[in-house]
């Protein structure tokens, strides 16, 4: 658990979720090396040491072909690596002895990193952890289900008034908006709290701000809050739950 809350707190990093997502594409095409070698060198907001404590990635040994660049497998150790180089294996692309092939150290994301990442999982975790930062009780916090497009939900008590939190890493669009506008609907809540990591399109603003306004005509007390980080969203809410 401690290294999962570590997790998130970097994750808020988008340089990191974005070398992160880089690093999981390039061992899956089986370009590793080559891209985490340059990464490596221009990362100056986050640190890969920082990334491997955090159980974000491991260090493991790769062997490529020398003639395509191409990789061949990969190995936890460098001493699983003697067990196949002894043996009369050959590459696959090449045909030349595994054992005359180049071997390097890698860096390759964890499951954690992939479990956080997907569905932007992470995010809504990070607001679980804020609100507990704040002293607000594991009883009085609810993580709804994934919905499968990336959107995270999350209701919290405070004085007996209901906050809704939903949370995409991604844009805020128009779908995300309406998604979020049905979800405070269904479930009447007086405070809604929306949090995307990136652009928020206008016509998505619009729909949201649009309901606040119809909701306040209407003499309900209702807020909104619209952020684009988890540490922004966290001083709202604060400030939120004082004025409650």
């Amino acid at each position: 658990m401690v290294k999962r809350i570590r997790a998130t707190e970097i994750l808020e990093n988008p340089s990191a979720r974005f070398f992160l997502r880089r690093a999981k594409d390039a061992h899956v095409e089986g370009y590793a090396s080559k891209l985490l070698t340059g990464d490596v060198a221009v990362a100056s907001d986050f640190s890969i040491a920082g990334l491997e404590a955090s159980g974000l990635v491991e260090r493991e040994v790769q062997v490529s072909c020398r003639k395509t660049g191409h990789a061949l497998f990969r190995l936890p150790t460098a001493n699983a690596l003697a067990v196949v180089t002894v043996s009369d294996a050959t590459c696959s692309e090449c045909g030349a002895p595994v054992a005359d092939e180049k071997v390097e150290e890698v860096i390759a994301p964890t499951t954690l990193a992939e479990s956080l990442l997907e569905d932007g999982s992470w995010l809504i975790s990070r607001l679980h952890h804020i609100l507990r930062e704040m002293g607000i009780s594991e009883s009085e916090i609810a993580v709804g289900p994934s919905e499968g497009e990336g959107y995270g939900q999350m209701m919290s008590n405070i004085c007996g008034e209901s906050f809704l939190l939903v949370a995409r890493d991604g844009e805020l669009t128009p779908a995300f908006a309406r998604w979020a506008i049905d979800l405070e609907v269904e479930t009447e809540a007086s405070h809604l709290v929306v949090v995307a990591t990136d652009r928020i399109h206008n016509q998505a603003a619009v729909l949201l701000h649009n309901h606040a306004r119809h909701r306040v005509r209407a003499g309900q007390n209702f807020e909104l809050i619209l952020s684009d980080e988890a540490a922004a969203a966290g001083h709202e809410l604060s400030q939120a739950f004082e004025r409650v």
